[in-house]
């Protein structure tokens, strides 16, 4: 029995599959189930066939950005009962607690973060707190912490990180196919202000928009580093420009902004790379991606804009519906969709409650006049754990920060940097209800080192 996922050797094979993957789950749910299943039981039994460390620690990383990654093709498909909804969740707290299990890792700070989030979950001060409320509040935030006791003292070479990211975008292609097919023609879609279920497939704009955010990060790194995860280096340009396409006009601002945030962190860290390495790494010189990657930019901003009227620029600028008509003012709370009166609102119950908080869960229903689950994770932290919390989230930073300044070439740093500050920056619009925090917190730990492997492509779980 030979293991099979995706390898970059086959990048043209795999990037159809993923976008048959995504057309055939709009019709039905069974096949993405199926190959889901048989992707899980494959990675894990080159898991345990893996003789090295390193090897073992790639297929355990590779299950987890892989299956995770499936979370909202699976919700837009309904898969559940068959795959959960809380997919990301689940899959990545069962792997990374087999991780754990078979790769110890003595470092206090990691594992103070767990022990930092365990005493709010037996409090709730609002008595209304349920199984599903405490899910959707803590196991997002309990990833975080595992996946840094997980991959704070893991390594990888290089090859095998480039591997990593190709199996992050691959789910991402079939979910863009997805929503791509669901989206109506542009004539029978009403472009408002607002945030658009018609262009993100019928689902949640804002998960969507998050997914679409991160396939544009992906695909320009492809595009920069010659990875070809199209099988070529015209095509990943062209895949990129179909993301913030898509992404655009759904109208949800977050996930894309968060995209082009990591992708100026990138460009940013490759200026102090010193050309000599570069070149080494067959790296072209920057300067030749910024007026083409400016232009792919504008042309996807401007082509967008125009097919919504110009309503596009308008929603960025803040200019919503409600300002329009007069209901409301412009303001903070209108330009962050009303994030900033719910992390007021957590704020608020942290400065009543500051020092063991008022429990997992709790924030939603004791948030003066605001109901609705949380938006903003370090506001939620705060509102649910209290001064507990806030240590949680400051240590998660600075413990952050210093694993990524392990790493003496820039370039590598700037991978990590991009990673870590989508992981954070996402969780300011989208708290953990998506793998993207959890995940990138973890992959932005590891040490990865630039000396290929031996024999690297018979390495790779073969395709």
């Amino acid at each position: 029995m030979n293991s099979k996922l995706p390898a970059l050797d086959r990048p043209k094979f795999w990037l159809i599959f993923h976008i048959v993957l995504g057309v055939i789950s709009t019709q039905t749910k069974y096949v993405l189930v199926v190959w889901f299943f048989y992707a899980l039981i494959q990675g894990v039994y080159g898991f345990f066939q893996a003789k090295d460390k390193e090897k073992k620690v790639y297929y355990l990383t590779a299950l987890m950005v892989y299956l995770s990654a499936f979370e909202l093709l699976s919700r837009m498909a309904e898969t559940a009962p068959f795959l959960p909804y809380e997919l990301g969740k689940y899959i990545l707290f069962a792997l990374l607690s087999i991780g754990i299990i078979s790769f110890s890792n003595r470092k206090f700070t990691p594992w103070l973060l767990v022990l930092l989030l365990i005493p709010a979950l037996f409090i709730d001060l609002s008595t209304q707190v349920s199984g599903k409320d405490m899910m959707i509040s803590i196991f997002g935030t309990i990833n975080m912490a595992l996946a840094a006791v997980f991959f704070s003292n893991k390594r990888l070479h290089f090859q095998y990180f480039k591997n990593i990211l190709y199996l992050l975008f691959l789910p991402a292609m079939s979910a863009l196919s997805y929503v791509v097919l669901k989206t109506p023609s542009f004539d029978e879609i009403d472009f408002t202000r607002q945030a658009n279920f018609a262009t993100s497939g019928g689902f949640g704009p804002n998960q969507v928009s998050a997914i679409m955010g991160l396939g544009v990060f992906l695909s320009f790194a492809a595009w920069l580093f010659g990875f070809k995860f199209s099988g070529y280096k015209t095509g990943d340009a062209l895949i990129m420009v179909a993301f913030i396409f898509q992404g655009l006009l759904t109208f949800s601002r977050g996930g894309m902004i968060g995209g082009f945030i990591a992708i100026f962190i990138l460009l940013f860290y490759m200026f102090k790379t010193d050309k000599s390495f570069l070149a080494q790494m067959r790296i072209p010189k920057v300067q030749k991606f910024i007026i083409p990657a400016v232009l792919l930019l504008g042309v996807g901003i401007y082509t967008a804009n125009e097919i919504t009227d110009g309503n596009l620029l308008l929603r960025y600028q803040g200019e919503t519906g409600s300002v329009r008509e007069g209901t409301k003012e412009k303001d903070l709370n209108t330009l962050t969709t009303n994030r900033y009166d719910i992390a007021m609102g957590d704020l608020e119950l942290f400065s009543d409650h500051p020092v063991l908080g008022v429990g997992v869960g709790a924030a939603r229903y004791l948030r003066p006049g605001i109901d609705m689950i949380p938006h903003v994770e370090m506001t939620r932290l705060m509102a649910e754990h209290g001064i507990l919390g806030l240590l949680f989230f400051v240590i998660l930073i600075i413990f952050g920060f210093k694993r990524i300044g392990r790493h003496k070439i820039p370039i590598i740093r700037g991978v990590l940097m991009a990673c870590f500050i989508l992981a954070i920056y996402s969780s300011f619009h989208n708290a953990t209800r998506t793998f993207i925090t959890p995940l990138f917190v973890g992959l932005s730990m590891l040490m990865i080192v630039m000396q290929e492997p031996q024999n690297f492509k018979k390495q790779l779980i073969a395709s």
